[in-house]
């Protein structure tokens, strides 16, 4: 096209499409940051107890348990926000074929109210009760899958890509399996943590995946 000339359609969607690949390159390596910071945030969570006494410490050793498990996921929600926000903008791009929402649902209003929420009940359930039921920890996990898939859906509303549809399914089988095992199968509850370290492990595989991207990629990639 030369300088003067109305761009044609063909040439518009050409354009239009290779903005929609850089996007959704830009999102799937912010995503990776999500399942890095999320899979030692779930490390901490699952197995601190294990490791405490492991190392034949006192869970409440040096700091309460609640803080130990909120700074490993306030960590984590800082640096997701971190990476979301570097990429707000190219919502601008995607928003010029169709309506995004993504950068509203994984934006700070979202993610710290989600993250308040869940620290609000697992509080509550320590106050009331003196404890938190591992029931509770794993219904809670099943409204962040709901929310991951959500937002996962906005992010990539054409096609999953291949890493996010291998978190949200691992997760979905750690959280749903765990509470199979608890209510029926207790007494093999030891394979829950068979079920969390697999999952874990798809996470940070995921991560590592979707960091190793290169603009290349986005570029070969087809859009259906």
């Amino acid at each position: 096209m030369s300088d003067g000339e109305t761009p044609s359609l063909v040439e518009i969607r050409a354009i239009t499409d290779r903005a929609l690949r850089i996007q959704r390159f830009l999102l799937r390596r912010a995503w990776g940051v999500l399942y890095a910071a999320l899979s030692i945030s779930m490390f901490v969570t699952v197995f601190w107890v294990p490791i405490a006494a492991l190392l034949r410490l006192s869970e409440f050793a040096i700091v309460p348990l609640v803080i130990v498990h909120m700074l490993p996921s306030g960590a984590a929600v800082i640096v997701i926000l971190l990476a979301f926000r570097r990429i707000r903008d190219t919502a601008e791009i995607h928003s010029i074929v169709t309506v995004s929402k993504w950068n509203k649902v994984l934006g700070y209003k979202y993610i710290v109210s989600i993250w308040v929420a869940i620290y609000a009940i697992v509080i509550a359930s320590i106050i009331f009760t003196g404890a938190v039921s591992s029931l509770l920890l794993l219904s809670i996990y099943v409204a962040v899958w709901g929310y991951f898939y959500y937002a996962l859906r906005l992010s990539f509303p054409n096609r999953l890509p291949s890493e996010g549809i291998a978190a949200l399914s691992s997760l979905g089988i750690a959280a749903v399996g765990s509470i199979v095992v608890l209510l029926f199968f207790p007494e093999i509850r030891s394979i829950i943590g068979i079920l969390w370290g697999a999952n874990i492990l798809v996470w940070v595989t995921a991560a590592v995946y979707a960091r190793a991207l290169r603009p290349r990629d986005a570029v070969e990639e087809s859009l259906p």
